[in-house]
């Protein structure tokens, strides 16, 4: 373990493993036919982790990884709190880009790394709602 700012504990195996995460997500994503518009996109209070662009639909996606077996089923760590920050820093990526006429949702997209083989990864296109 090392200590980050604010005297906050973090692994680089497990920031490393969300960077791994994020990478499979957006080519799972790619795959599904989205176009990756942005990532990481930073909001006083919030980030999305991925905006991709699908069917002139904008879906803000968080991504969440584990190992297998540990903390459980990633997708159930998108707590209600984490999720309005999520909604707040789309909103405000919609008022900066001028999308307010665009459609768009909130997905998910769990990935579960196992000590060998592929990864599992679930994408939920609507995930939760405002």
């Amino acid at each position: 373990m090392s200590t980050g700012r604010a005297g906050k504990k973090y692994s680089v195996e497990k920031d490393r493993m969300g960077k791994e995460g994020e990478s499979l997500a957006r080519l799972h994503l790619e795959a599904l036919g989205y176009r990756i518009l942005d990532v990481n996109f930073r909001f006083s209070g919030g980030e999305i982790d991925i905006i991709a662009e699908k069917d002139g639909e904008i879906c803000f996606v968080e991504v969440r990884s584990r190992w297998l077996g540990s903390h459980g089923n990633p997708l159930e760590t998108i707590t209600r709190p984490k999720q309005t920050r999520v909604i707040k820093a789309a909103q405000q990526y919609i008022n900066e880009k001028g999308l307010n006429d665009t459609a768009f949702s909130f997905g998910a997209v769990g990935i579960v790394f196992y000590p060998e083989g592929a990864p599992e990864i679930t994408f939920i296109p609507n995930a939760f709602t405002l």
